[in-house]
């Protein structure tokens, strides 16, 4: 058995963990020429996340993921604002959070991306888009953007909304644009000493 996984984000690299430690040939096609771009700022996931998340990595690659992630926002929502600042809507948190003594539920992308791609090596290819697939027999044909093409007895579609995966297999289905644009504006700022000092008396009251 060899898998195909059109997409190098979170989902296609968790889903190629799980399978290389299940002894499963499989091999990542991502359309980036490396996994270090910036795309967004955190994920938040939650308990159920969490748990999958454990049962796909190493022990040691789920405790880096451990040391890397914060704990669950107070207010546990994402909060939408129109272009004055007004707050539009807000979603809440949804599934349980991942509580207990080391909560886990919010981190880096990027940092996680690298976790999950992290010893999976040769499986991983960059630069390599998927353009298209076809069946040959009982095989699935991949073709990619820098002119090769791999052959697998499985294809996994994990290329994001635009997939071309998903576009060859059910053309009828439409991806609705809801018209929905939005900035997410996040910050980080360096605490000197004195701050971190009245930071820990004001959490001790």
């Amino acid at each position: 058995m060899h898998v195909l996984i059109a997409g190098g984000g979170l989902s296609g690299l968790c889903l190629a963990q799980g399978l290389a430690a299940e002894g499963i040939s499989c091999a990542v096609y991502e359309r980036d020429p490396d996994l270090n771009r910036r795309a967004g700022y955190r994920i938040t996931m939650n308990g159920d996340g969490g748990d999958a998340l454990q049962r796909c990595l190493p022990a040691d690659l789920y405790e880096l993921h451990l040391q890397c992630s914060r704990v669950t926002p107070p207010r546990r929502v994402s909060v939408v604002i129109d272009e004055q600042c007004e707050e539009r809507t807000t979603a809440p948190h949804l599934g349980p959070p991942n509580d207990g003594p080391r909560p886990h539920t919010a981190i880096d992308r990027r940092t996680l991306r690298q976790i999950l791609a992290a010893r999976l090596g040769d499986r991983i290819h960059t630069g390599a888009a998927a353009l298209g697939w076809e069946r040959q027999g009982t095989r699935v044909v991949l073709e990619l953007s820098d002119g090769s093409r791999a052959e697998g007895d499985v294809l996994v579609g994990a290329d994001g909304v635009g997939s071309a995966v998903r576009a060859r297999l059910l053309p009828e289905v439409e991806v609705v644009d809801t018209g929905v644009r939005g900035l997410g504006v996040f910050a980080r700022t360096p605490l000197r000493s004195e701050e971190r000092r009245v930071g820990k008396e004001c959490r001790s009251r």
